[in-house]
């Protein structure tokens, strides 16, 4: 009968830790390294490889998200780089500066963004944050 108890402990301590979030500093920096994967791929045009990592609500077919995401390249990005992430629970926040070029300005110019992430097992890109937010809010 211990044995049986010792075990079944054990298992339910085993299953316990892998159910858990992982601490808040191994967030951000995962966070961080999704969204700079996700953009490095985003800005080389690969819409078809950052489909997946984006959050799955919301989200539109593939052939409609194309035309969606695809409107980055009417603008030429010539840098990106990840400023800051927060995490708050399940939420992310990155802030990514751009170095834009628009014809007929001469040199480049900085445009800082906010981009927002949801903790679903991995991080996962909102492609249209107030499109969640409104949702999240009709549900309360």
């Amino acid at each position: 009968m211990a044995k049986r108890l010792i075990i079944l402990l054990s298992v339910l301590l085993l299953f316990s830790c892998a159910t858990t979030m992982p601490e808040k500093k191994d967030l951000e920096a995962s966070l961080r390294e999704s969204a700079e994967r996700y953009w490095e791929i985003r800005l080389k045009g690969n819409l078809e490889d950052i489909y997946d990592m984006e959050y799955r609500e919301d989200l539109p077919p593939l052939d409609k998200y194309r035309v969606r995401a695809g409107l980055i390249r009417k603008t030429l990005i010539t840098k990106h780089r990840i400023k800051d992430v927060v995490v708050d629970d399940k939420d992310g926040i990155v802030y990514v500066e751009f170095h834009i070029m628009l014809p007929p300005v001469p040199e480049p110019f900085k445009q800082t963004m906010t981009d927002r992430w949801v903790w679903d097992g991995e991080w996962k890109h909102i492609l249209d944050p107030k499109k969640r937010k409104k949702k999240s809010t009709e549900e309360k």
